[in-house]
């Protein structure tokens, strides 16, 4: 590093930096330069320092993204289809994109030979998406794999279903999710490469939630899924090897990039108190882009934020990429084609798997991560004093306080407050239409596209 001299300027401390820009902005008092992030609750100063960032220790002690390639960034891209309604030709259509790997939906109908004849799981990475009973589903995909005689170590990809979101419908058998969630981590634990239990981050994104809300209902899930997989004699270092994370990306783009960093952290963390030394590194995140922030009637802007998206997840150190469609709700081939090749550019033409954490150091990037920490510690304390996850969700609590912060952003947005290009401003024209309306509970937590929402607020509002 060149000395700070280098360039003709003496260093400068703080206050020397916060007097400057006092003078400049022409402000009487540095309260005034504090920033503050309303739907998250964090300030934010203008100036950020190393001294900053030296009261978390943990920053020191964890490298947050290092690999044994050095210097490189790995990820899998990710594309979908559905067995129920794509065709094998639509399945190889799907693999000349380009990609590592494929989101398969299936209901459990139908002989997989027929539907996947001429599909070779040892070259790419295959995440099963349950549509009906989902150890039903995974027997059936598991007895076809093994028919293949392949060797154990060739199924890659992993079992995208998390259990503990059906607590958020009405009337959920809490003891019988439990056993199916048991059934399905029997069934994989045998694959080295094929994840069986999946902890799903994303939802409370997806529902509109910030940041604070995602990591810490996620982690409180997770001490629920740990709990009682334990009980029943499941040792933690099977269940963690096991585990992966399916998280969402969008929104505020260094937020975003340090919730990615800071969950690695803190589940690394939450493995050690279970008696298993589980590094930040070896924890695997399925990221997608996000359901929130997409434009149900503007496609080309949702471009644009699905790249940005993408660049989040990336710096944020996924393991596994999925572009959702532009086109909300689109299952044309041409659409995912246009999706993945988002994850595609940014690896084979800017490069951005040469370089491994391209925001490691930066100051900004350390005090997110370091504030979000401390309020998601905050907050999982006061969620298990409460008596955990599972009760909370039981009373409708958590459900609660994410719609209380999705509330907050849609009048933030109709008061103009909060700037959404294609909602309140450059807007093509004043939407008012049916087929706008959200249903959802009290007791049901859903993904949603924020435009929704905010139509169908101003609809009812006219």
């Amino acid at each position: 590093m060149a000395d700070q001299s280098f360039y003709g300027f003496l260093p400068l401390n703080k206050q020397d930096w916060i007097a400057k820009a006092l003078k400049d902005t022409q402000l009487d008092n540095f309260d005034e330069l504090v920033s503050y992030n309303t739907i998250v609750d964090i300030s934010i100063p203008p100036v950020l320092l190393s001294e900053d960032v030296e009261k978390w220790d943990w920053l020191r002690a964890y490298d947050i993204g290092k690999r044994e390639d050095e210097g490189k960034r790995e990820w899998d891209n990710i594309s979908w289809v559905d067995l129920d309604h794509d065709d094998l030709s639509t399945f190889q259509s799907v693999l000349s994109f380009g990609i590592e790997g494929v989101v398969m939906e299936w209901s459990g109908d139908g002989d997989l030979e027929e539907l996947l004849s001429d599909i070779h799981p040892e070259n790419i990475s295959i995440w099963l998406k349950p549509k009906k009973d989902p150890a039903m589903v995974l027997e059936a995909f598991l007895k076809w794999f093994h028919a293949k005689g392949l060797p154990l170590s060739d199924l890659k990809g992993g079992f995208l279903w998390d259990s503990l979101l059906l607590s958020f419908e009405e009337k959920v058998d809490q003891f019988k999710l439990k056993e199916e969630t048991i059934k399905v981590y029997h069934m994989t634990k045998e694959f080295p490469f094929f994840r069986g239990l999946c902890l799903d981050f994303s939802i409370y994104h997806n529902a509109g939630g910030n940041t604070t809300q995602e990591l810490s209902f996620g982690l409180s899930a997770l001490i629920e899924l740990m709990d009682f997989m334990t009980e029943k004699g499941n040792a933690p270092r099977d269940i963690f090897s096991n585990l992966f994370l399916l998280t969402a990306v969008g929104g505020d783009y260094f937020m975003n990039i340090s919730k990615l960093k800071v969950l690695r952290v803190m589940v690394s963390q939450l493995a050690r108190l279970y008696g298993f030394d589980w590094s930040s590194d070896a924890i695997y995140f399925f990221t997608t882009s996000s359901v929130w922030t997409k434009d149900i009637m503007e496609p080309n802007n949702n471009m644009v934020r699905n790249t940005a998206e993408a660049l989040m997840a990336i710096q944020g150190g996924c393991n596994a990429l999925l572009i959702l469609p532009h086109d909300s709700g689109s299952a044309k081939v041409f659409e995912r084609r246009i999706s993945s090749n988002v994850s595609n550019l940014i690896k084979y033409e800017s490069h951005f798997d040469k370089v491994n954490d391209l925001t490691a150091g930066a100051y900004f990037s350390l005090f997110l991560m370091g504030t979000i920490y401390d309020k998601v510690e905050e907050i999982l304390k006061e969620i298990e004093s409460k008596g955990g996850w599972a009760s909370l969700v039981a009373r409708g609590a958590i459900q609660s306080q994410v719609k209380e912060v999705r509330s907050q952003r849609i009048s933030r947005m109709i008061s103009g407050e909060d700037s959404v290009v294609g909602l309140n401003k450059y807007v093509q024209g004043e939407i008012f239409e049916s087929g706008f309306d959200f249903e959802e509970t009290t007791q049901q937590l859903k993904a949603v596209s924020r435009s929704l929402i905010f139509y169908n607020s101003k609809k009812k509002g006219k």
